[in-house]
């Protein structure tokens, strides 16, 4: 617990060029500097939770682009977060599911809701099918437009599979 301070120090000259006396300005910044070590712990929790998360996060962009992706998208889909992020979602959804995601973005923007429980196949790098579920939100500007949707996704893949078998024994 100390004063977080800003100094300044200006040499008062007299007529000779000699330093008679130092002129001292401090602020005290303890408030912006405990506020900016607030903010740095907390981008650190976030950056923790998201790179170990085991479901994928994401944001795309009103025009359907993928702004970011969460480093689970490696794990999950064999895509490097940098060769996703700029690409259309489209590229990445199997093709007959593209209509099931594209209808829930749009019911996102005319209810400004959170959506949960969008299921559709995703294409893994590998050229396997997987199924993931989706919940996604809008994140709308101060004039309620939306910016960007957030998601996150899981991959219930073995749980379809599952299913499938018990139903298959049924």
């Amino acid at each position: 617990g100390g004063t977080w301070i800003n100094a300044r120090l200006i040499p008062l000259l007299g007529p000779s060029g000699s330093v008679f006396g130092v002129l001292g300005i401090v602020d005290d910044i303890s408030d912006p500097k405990e506020a900016e070590a607030a903010l740095r712990e907390s981008e650190e929790k976030y950056r923790l939770l998201v790179e170990n998360t085991h479901d994928i996060i994401y944001l795309i962009s009103p025009a359907g682009i993928f702004t970011f992706v969460a480093p689970s998208f490696t794990r999950m889909l064999g895509y490097k977060p940098e060769d996703v992020a700029g690409k259309p979602f489209r590229e990445f959804v199997f093709p007959e599911d593209i209509a099931v995601y594209e209808d829930a973005l749009a019911k996102v923007v005319s209810t400004g809701q959170r959506l949960s429980g969008i299921e559709y196949r995703v294409n893994h790098a590998d050229g396997s099918i997987r199924v993931h579920i989706s919940s996604v939100a809008p994140i709308l500007d101060k004039t309620g437009t939306v910016m960007t949707y957030l998601g996150n996704a899981q991959d219930i893949t073995e749980m379809k599979l599952l299913e499938e078998k018990s139903a298959e024994k049924a």
